[in-house]
């Protein structure tokens, strides 16, 4: 019985043909959609398929462990039109904050293919036909904070245009154990003399904190100086002990009497 594969013409033939050459030395992460028939001969190029959205974030999680195993092996992830505006953004958006390396292919075929070619946000058209609003995916991905640089847009029907994107992305894959390690000691010592000035930082003198002095020559009275929202609750302390030489109730009036310092 004839595995199921890609329709005669589909433009994902062409990118999982110059994909296919790299088997072996990738760990690639799949997602769910049509180009998923990829793992059957004569591509045979997927290794993992979880779910919808799981490519990049699967591929993230892969990118980190090739760090440590040092296989050798490259992380490639795929994804549909469809599948990344559905659940692929938010694992983009983790990569990208994670500083993950990792090769990511947005296969755009500007249709959902798998389950009946319906419309979808990059189409411009809504499911009841109305014209709307066509998203962008590169725009969305520069937005997602992926640099201009790390971007590239191909046509999988140039063959030639395509071996090179994928050549391209599989060069510019994981860091090895040693660039990883020195890195991270980099990032150590960074934070380390950053917290270091930090100590050694003295506050500056507020210009307009007024000192102890300052604060009873404007005091006129004791109802002043402890409603004031400009001197603390240890100033205020300081001052009252300052001018004031004690407090003394007296019992046949009730109420008490303030003698201050002469």
């Amino acid at each position: 019985m004839r595995p199921a594969s890609f329709c005669a013409g589909c433009p994902h033939r062409g990118i999982y043909h110059e994909i296919s050459k790299y088997n072996g030395k990738i760990v690639a992460t799949g997602d769910i959609g049509c180009y998923a028939l990829n793992i059957n001969p004569p591509f045979s190029v997927t290794h993992t398929q979880i779910d919808m959205g799981g490519s990049i974030t699967a591929g993230h999680g892969f990118e980190r462990v090739e760090r440590f195993a040092q296989r050798g092996l490259k992380v490639f992830s795929f994804i549909g039109d469809s599948t990344f505006f559905h659940s692929g953004i938010t694992g983009l958006i983790n990569a990208v904050y994670n500083g993950a390396k990792t090769s990511i292919f947005i296969l755009d075929n500007s249709t959902t293919g798998m389950t009946g070619h319906q419309d979808n946000p990059v189409t411009g058209v809504t499911l009841m036909k109305d014209v709307t609003t066509a998203v962008d995916i590169k725009t969305l991905v520069l937005g997602c904070g992926v640099k201009p640089e790390n971007v590239r847009t191909v046509d999988p029907y140039d063959l030639k245009a395509t071996a090179a994107v994928v050549k391209e992305a599989y060069e510019a894959g994981i860091d090895t154990l040693e660039e990883y390690k020195g890195n991270k000691l980099r990032l150590a010592e960074e934070r380390e003399n950053l917290r270091m000035k930090l100590e050694n930082i003295s506050p500056a003198a507020d210009p307009d904190d007024p000192g102890l002095d300052e604060v009873l020559s404007r005091i006129k009275n004791i109802y002043d100086l402890i409603s004031s929202p400009d001197v603390d609750d240890e100033t205020k302390g300081k001052a009252i002990r300052r001018i004031v030489k004690k407090i003394v109730l007296d019992k046949e009036k009730g109420e008490f009497k303030v003698v201050y310092y002469a």
